[in-house]
């Protein structure tokens, strides 16, 4: 009489029908898997690269509304991609004459923590309601935790249109 095998039982060795659920079970896992993670490793890498709109001159309105302004606030849109959907960015600007024909354009961006700054008629300064930052009418650092002044950004009339040059850096 022939010894079995140690360590060997027919009821270890799966059928071919269990055998073929199995890899069908694999498969269908590596699916979901790539489904789920081919989108999320996408969105990671978008944020770990941090693409950023490409710099573009945006338009404010009528030169003339601007040439007399004292500290005038606005807010202008710009378009970018944001990982793959199509996004519609916004900011606020103060745009000042300095009457000599030419217009000042400072973010209301505070550079210390980004709070919002504001012009305060009275004082002839900008204000950060955060922490107390204190900004001159050009925008330098008067007082408080600010480390630099607020951001001047570069200005063109276009066919009496004043526009703006955002090259979205911090």
């Amino acid at each position: 009489m022939a010894e079995k095998p140690q360590g060997r039982d027919d009821a270890d060795v799966p059928s071919p029908e269990r055998r073929g659920a199995f890899a069908l079970i694999g498969v269908l896992g590596a699916a979901i898997t790539a489904m789920i993670g081919i989108p999320i490793l996408e969105v990671l890498s978008n944020s770990i690269t941090k693409k950023r709109p490409a710099a573009q001159w945006i338009p404010l309105g009528d030169v003339a509304d601007w040439t007399e302004a004292d500290h005038k606030e606005t807010e202008y849109s710009y378009h970018y991609k944001d990982t793959w959907l199509p996004t519609v960015g916004r900011s606020r600007v103060v745009i000042s004459g300095k009457g000599d024909g030419d217009l000042q354009v400072l973010s209301t961006v505070c550079t210390h923590l980004g709070c919002g700054v504001h012009w305060d008629v009275g004082r002839q300064q900008f204000l950060c309601p955060c922490h107390g930052g204190v900004y001159d009418a050009d925008g330098n650092v008067v007082a408080g935790p600010p480390p630099r002044p607020l951001k001047r950004y570069e200005t063109r009339v276009d066919g009496g249109i004043l526009q703006v040059h955002e090259d979205f850096e911090a």
